[in-house]
């Protein structure tokens, strides 16, 4: 129902029946502990979480229908502890946290005629990505063990740095407009943006109007704050505004 409730609005009448995932469970794949803390704790964790399954699930949609036969799920996980103490449970707080969404992958059997596999599976993740982003940097789960301690280092612990971004142009993009230009070159214009996302922070510059290559001079500073340099990934995307 969760990832259900993240989907556009024109996929709210799927019906999902059977849902069964099988009888595969989750399995942590490698397990380490660092030896460069990662955090201001006392000891961090890196986990590599895979899950395949060979589910039964059936999909319909509008009178079309298609099955999923099989479904790849993985992720990396870190887990800091805070707080060394001299008893049980000898830590006075944990965080959780994912540096990036988990990587999904899905395989379909049938033919669902107002859908390609490529939407669908694209959608799929970014509704499995919107579900989790609580849990994605700068997000944290976090569990406190000592009443004694604050939460707010484990919280919003100090990051490693920070990255500052400056959108100055772009050259040559496709143009997808008709506008009054058009009708004495021939060719077609765009109103394009940049949006930047690093975890479950996003950013959107300014729209440049009608322009295939455009130059940004007003909103187009943004920042990020970095907490695993070596590990977190900086996603940039131009869209059309029009």
């Amino acid at each position: 129902p969760l990832i259900k409730e993240k989907l556009p609005s024109f996929l709210q009448n799927l019906e999902v029946n059977p849902c069964d995932l099988g009888s595969a469970a989750p399995q942590i794949t490698a397990f380490k502990v660092l030896e460069q803390p990662i955090s201001s704790g006392w000891m961090d964790i890196e986990c590599d979480l895979e899950y395949h399954a060979q589910p039964s699930i059936n999909l319909a949609l509008s009178g079309f229908q298609m099955g999923l036969q099989k479904l790849d799920f993985s992720m990396t996980f870190y887990v800091s502890f805070y707080g060394l103490l001299d008893h049980p449970p000898f830590f006075a707080g944990m965080s959780m946290y994912l540096c990036k969404p988990p990587d999904i992958e899905t395989h379909w059997k049938g033919v669902m005629g107002v859908l390609d596999h490529n939407f669908l599976n694209s959608q799929i993740r970014k509704a499995v990505g919107q579900a989790m982003t609580r849990m994605v940097l700068p997000h944290r789960k976090i569990k406190l063990m000592s009443p004694d301690d604050s939460a707010v280092d484990i919280i919003l612990p100090k990051p490693r740095g920070c990255l500052q971004i400056t959108i100055l142009e772009a050259d040559g993009l496709v143009g997808t407009d008709y506008s009054m230009q058009t009708l004495w070159t021939g060719e077609l214009t765009t109103d394009p943006y940049v949006k930047l996302s690093m975890g479950s922070v996003s950013w959107r510059s300014s729209t440049v109007e009608a322009d295939t290559s455009p130059e940004w001079e007003e909103d187009n500073v943004c920042l990020f704050s970095v907490d695993i340099p070596d590990e977190q990934q900086l996603n940039l995307s131009v869209f059309d505004d029009g």
